[in-house]
């Protein structure tokens, strides 16, 4: 039953990666946003029946040194500044490790291969995992414990953009990491080894010499196939350098957002305001006034 069922979201896993960049973005946007929710709702709920005191140790902690070191560049009198750069520093160093990441599964693989002709399907499960980890995301997600389920009003704004960045670094990864080493030549790789290794059983009567030539064979082989091992082109980095941009301009509208949104949730909570109207009429005077308005001085500057 197990092995059905991992047999099954593998495959699945294999039509993804099949599919455009647009589409594995979009289809891991999605993943992310559900992701988040569940651990978060998850969290909450185990937080109400036993008390997860240390439950945002580990998150918190983490905006405690950035912070503290972008405050000592910004200074205490810009607080709104510091705290958005806060995030923003966090978020993108966040985003990149993940698309970092699973392209460093790709070249160590690649490396093992070029070294010592071996590789086989566990390329594929490390790719799978790190997906499986990142959209879930359990740090983030249990961060989250101790909110009220009201509360998630104000991770929708900033969340926006920081699932999006989330989203396509996690697609930027995986993009490059088939382009450092295609999953399908791995998986033929695989194939062959499998068939050779049926043949040697079939055929182990005949001795340590049939043995050794088909080894020597499968060898032979692998070390042609290295050498048809694609290589990145300058239009790929350009590419890349591109999409870390756009993550990075995610990454800073989320920034700026996410201190308004706690912000505005701590006043609703403070002073009894509906929360969603607060939201609602908040962003409604941002859109229309407020964005417009410094728009306008900028562009009197020059």
């Amino acid at each position: 039953m197990l092995k059905n069922t991992y047999n099954y979201v593998i495959n699945q896993y294999i039509k993804f990666l099949d599919l455009s960049f647009s589409k594995k973005f979009f289809v891991t946007y999605i993943l992310c946003i559900v992701g988040y929710l569940s651990i978060t709702l998850l969290g909450m709920y185990v937080n109400s029946l036993y008390s997860l005191k240390n439950a945002d140790f580990i998150a918190t902690k983490k905006f405690e040194i950035v912070s503290s070191a972008v405050v000592a560049h910004t200074g205490p009198e810009v607080s709104y500044l510091s705290l958005a750069l806060t995030y923003i520093v966090n978020n993108f160093i966040a985003c990149f490790t993940i698309s970092s990441a699973i392209i460093a599964v790709a070249l160590l693989y690649r490396h093992d291969i070029k070294k010592e002709n071996d590789t086989n399907i566990s390329y594929l499960n490390a790719l799978f995992i790190f997906y499986l980890l990142t959209i879930i995301n359990p740090f983030t997600g249990l961060s989250g414990a101790k909110l009220r389920y009201l509360d998630l009003i104000a991770v929708i704004p900033h969340g926006i953009f920081e699932f999006g960045a989330v989203a396509l670094s996690i697609s930027l990864g995986i993009h490059y990491a088939l382009k450092i080493l295609p999953l399908s030549y791995t998986l033929n790789l695989n194939s062959k080894k499998e068939n050779v290794s049926n043949e040697l059983l079939d055929n182990n009567a005949n001795g340590a010499n049939n043995e050794n030539n088909a080894d020597n064979n499968n060898k032979s082989t692998n070390i042609s196939n290295i050498k048809n091992l694609p290589k990145l082109k300058l239009r790929d980095y350009i590419n890349y350098i591109i999409l870390l941009a756009t993550i990075l301009t995610l990454v800073s509208i989320a920034g700026i957002l996410e201190p308004l949104d706690w912000a505005l949730r701590n006043y609703s909570i403070a002073n009894n305001i509906n929360m969603i109207d607060l939201f609602i009429e908040s962003y409604k005077n941002l859109i229309y006034y407020i964005i417009p308005g410094l728009i306008g001085d900028l562009l009197s500057k020059f």
